[in-house]
């Protein structure tokens, strides 16, 4: 797909646009579109629709492309295998700062799934009940580290990160929270903070800080869907994102996943694949396993709503 065709992808995402109003925002000639239009037509990426004598009505087909969230973490491995193997789907990537911005963006509509923390998931399961949780992503890849202790720790809110922060609160006397692990991480080195709860690949990346390991018994994100708005797209791409767990979980294709990851965060290679050995991939989350997150954060919750949200 080449620059136009995305250009095209982009504009359609917020909305229709007849022939003539797509050839005025791309600023192209009307036979050069015509023949981008008719190549995408082809592919069933996008519908047309003459609505008048003169006016043709150009809709995207959401069904053959999917918009999908993710942080900027290497527990999402499975997500980029699954983009490069379903070659019959057009499937965007988007990286947010943090988990809050990104369920924004599930709610109104811009992505179609969001790989965002389960507890954060879940926070918004409880303002819109059709939000749920289709599978885990994997457990661990995870930690604090620190300058020293009884000082401040950096960390995200309403994430895993801060289910940690909490955890080792005994050791830190507050938490600082940040709208991105960049941010996190530029305090923390210009020791405005004394500790951070971070994730990998971020983990990993500090060869010479003290550290805590926060072992692999935690979850961490999940995949997270409207129920009204699941297609056969989502379903399939559901079914590939479950083999490809599988399949890391078993040991394979991690070096594929560490560079495909590598290219696209721009981070180095070996890190990246260092980073996710300290994941245990796995897809299968029971209801106690929500419970347990939940009552870190001080949450009772009626077990039919933990329920709902696993449906």
């Amino acid at each position: 797909m080449n620059r136009i065709e995305k250009e095209i992808i982009e504009i359609l995402m917020n909305g229709s646009r007849t022939q003539t109003q797509l050839r005025n925002e791309l600023n192209i000639s009307k036979s050069y579109l015509s023949e981008i239009l008719n190549k995408m037509e082809n592919e069933n990426y996008i519908r047309r629709e003459k609505i008048s004598e003169r006016t043709v009505l150009i809709t995207i087909n959401k069904e053959k492309i999917l918009n999908v969230g993710i942080l900027k973490a290497t527990e999402y491995a499975a997500v980029f295998l699954t983009q490069k193997d379903l070659k019959d789907l057009l499937i965007n990537i988007y990286v947010f700062n943090n988990a809050l911005e990104e369920m924004k963006s599930l709610i109104t509509e811009k992505i179609d799934i969001a790989f965002a923390p389960i507890i954060t998931g879940f926070i918004f399961h409880l303002m819109d009940n059709r939000i749920i949780l289709l599978s885990a992503c994997a457990k661990g890849g995870s930690g604090i580290i620190f300058h020293k202790k009884n000082g401040t720790i950096g960390s995200t809110m309403l994430s895993t990160m801060d289910f940690q922060s909490r955890h080792y609160l005994k050791d830190f006397s507050s938490i600082r929270y940040f709208l991105s692990p960049e941010d996190m991480i530029k305090s923390y080195k210009k020791e405005e903070i004394e500790a951070i709860s971070i994730w990998e690949p971020f983990f990993s990346s500090f060869k010479k800080d003290k550290k805590i390991f926060n072992g692999k018994d935690h979850y961490c994100c999940g995949f997270l869907v409207f129920k009204n708005k699941i297609n056969k797209s989502i379903l399939k791409f559901q079914k590939a994102f479950e083999f490809n767990t599988n399949e890391l979980r078993k040991g394979n294709r991690i070096k594929e996943a560490s560079n495909i990851m590598s290219k696209f965060f721009k981070m180095d290679r070996n890190l990246i694949e260092e980073s996710m050995n300290n994941y245990e991939f796995i897809n299968e989350i029971e209801k106690n396993d929500i419970i347990s997150i939940l009552k870190s954060f001080g949450i009772n919750t009626d077990e039919e709503i933990i329920k709902n949200y696993l449906e």
